[in-house]
């Protein structure tokens, strides 16, 4: 059975690898109360490690933040495995429903003999009209079935970007000894190399609108054939790291380096410490699987961090200017609508052949001041 499973996960000290197995279960991911208390648990999780690792919090502290995430793992298991069973036993005892109905099926047989033998011979004619709506409905779809959201107002350049000042010398949320201490071949040691400069950083990650507007200018194919000007305020994606840095320069900006990207998606000099990108709880900062969504979503519909900067987390993944570690690869980060939450996190990174595009990768600008 999965619960035996899990409480194994619990006793040889995996609670990541438990989390993320909740998360992929139909019946904790069908359900809201479960669902939420599990990606709480995974935020509170992912802060202690991370402050634990940059020696914010002491080893002793740490260890027992994991056994009181731990103790609320096991009752939630528990729940779990109770209401499977109650499931399961209403499923194997007939309910008052169905002793009613075999009452109520001779009564019905008795009845309509009654009514065939009073009525044989007799003509019958019924006149049947539709019943008029109820006033103020009309017919179609229910207007409270559909949801219409406004999109913030995007434009290029850096009137449509945040200024910060980024200090020299600021690592990354992660650093060597804590990429060992996970053991995480996407965790890599970052620092930023500026002396005091100012940037301005785009708000929202690039839009099909912008993009599209930057290929009409200048005659660039557009990578997704046909324009759907439904999709004008979702991210650009299913361009290469090439194409990304053609349009920063043609707007006067470039590609933010992985250090820059990791600084600005923890808060920069504001930062709260957050697990994510804005804050602790993946589903309120971020588009990403859980959401079981088939394309990235219109920028800005979840909340921004604390430089004001949205989707840093999710929706789609952000090209940086830097190299990967094979040839002809760039680094990528913050995740994107189709990966597991722990993507989402501002020290977690990837690499991608620069010459592809994919669904998934975007990328936003920043200027030079």
């Amino acid at each position: 059975m999965v619960y035996k499973q899990w409480r194994q996960y619990i006793v040889a000290g995996k609670t990541s690898q438990l989390i993320e197995s909740l998360l992929e279960a139909p019946e904790v991911m069908n359900d809201p109360h479960h669902r939420e208390m599990t990606l709480v648990l995974s935020g509170r999780l992912q802060a202690s490690s991370r402050n634990f690792s940059l020696g914010l919090q002491t080893l002793e502290a740490h260890e027992d933040t994991v056994a009181q995430i731990n103790q609320a793992l096991s009752r939630l298991i528990d729940e779990l495995e109770a209401n499977a069973s109650d499931r399961a036993a209403t499923k194997a005892k007939p309910g008052y429903g169905l002793w009613f109905f075999l009452l109520l099926v001779p009564l019905l047989t008795v009845g309509l003999w009654w009514w065939a033998g009073s009525s044989e011979g007799a003509e019958q004619t019924v006149h049947t009209n539709p019943a008029p709506p109820p006033p103020g409905l009309t017919s179609g779809p229910d207007p409270s079935s559909s949801t219409t959201v406004q999109s913030p107002a995007v434009t290029s350049g850096p009137a449509a970007a945040v200024e910060v000042v980024v200090p020299q010398g600021v690592p990354s949320e992660t650093s060597e000894r804590v990429a060992a201490a996970k053991g995480d071949e996407f965790s890599r040691a970052v620092r930023l190399e500026l002396a005091g400069q100012a940037l301005r950083v785009g708000r929202y990650e690039v839009t099909v609108e912008q993009y599209w507007n930057f290929c009409v200018a200048t005659g660039r194919r557009f990578p997704h054939g046909k324009v759907d000007t439904g999709q004008w305020s979702k991210p650009m994606r299913q361009v290469s790291w090439r194409d990304a840095e053609a349009y920063c320069q043609y707007v006067g900006g470039r590609l933010p380096t992985e250090g820059e990207w990791s600084w600005l998606a923890r808060g920069g000099d504001q930062t709260k410490g957050y697990a994510f990108s804005g804050g602790d709880d993946s589903l309120r900062v971020g588009w990403w699987r859980v959401h079981r969504l088939e394309a990235p979503q219109p920028v800005g519909g979840k909340v921004a961090n604390e430089l004001g900067l949205f989707d840093m987390s999710g929706n789609v993944a952000e090209w940086c200017a830097d190299r990967g570690r094979a040839a002809g690869t760039r680094v990528v980060k913050g995740g994107s609508w189709s990966d597991f939450h722990p993507a989402l996190a501002p020290g977690h990174v990837n690499f991608q052949p620069e010459g592809m595009g994919t669904a998934t990768i975007g990328f936003r600008v920043v200027f030079d001041e």
